[in-house]
């Protein structure tokens, strides 16, 4: 049997702890999850036939099955210096940055919020209400010497205000 390092009660408050970085309040709550886990069932051979069984008690000789948390969907981030991933690759610095800028920048999409469900798709053609609204928005300005001034910026804001629901453009 394997001797445990650390009691429940350590792990808790390395996880809760101020003084210790977020790897190891990190590693301490997955440690954590792992010595709470119960098994979903046990793999067994019984008459020389092996399965799963499903129930909350089993012989010593079965193996407890465990579920798995999901692998997690997004790579490091690379911050590893320009010079060794352009020897490990065979890259030129110019490239190898390119290289590192683009996939950290995947990377940082992957772990952005989805859009709002509030977010509307702006029609590529604007529509005869989005003209409308523009053309009825008071943000065209006139000065003493004839000319003219748009405030693009409100007159955009009340064509979105139009935009049709469900539009995907």
């Amino acid at each position: 049997m394997t001797k445990t390092l650390t009691t429940t009660e350590e792990l808790r408050h390395l996880a809760s702890s101020d003084n210790a970085n977020e790897l190891t309040r990190s590693l301490a709550r997955e440690c954590l999850a792992n010595r709470e886990a119960q098994p979903v069932g046990f793999y067994t051979t019984v008459s020389g036939k092996s399965g799963v069984i499903w129930h909350n008690g089993a012989p010593d000789d079965d193996t407890a099955i465990y579920t798995a948390p999901p692998a997690p969907a997004v790579p490091d981030e690379i911050t590893a210096p320009l010079g060794a991933i352009a020897n490990g690759y065979q890259l030129s610095i110019a490239q190898a940055e390119g290289y590192r800028w683009g996939w950290n920048a995947c990377r940082a999409a992957m772990l952005a919020q989805p859009v709002s469900q509030g977010y509307k798709l702006v029609p590529v053609e604007p529509t005869e209400e989005m003209i409308a609204a523009a053309m009825n928005c008071d943000d065209v300005e006139f000065n003493s010497d004839e000319t003219f001034c748009v405030n693009f910026d409100n007159i955009y804001r009340a064509m979105l205000a139009a935009t049709p629901e469900g539009s995907n453009g």
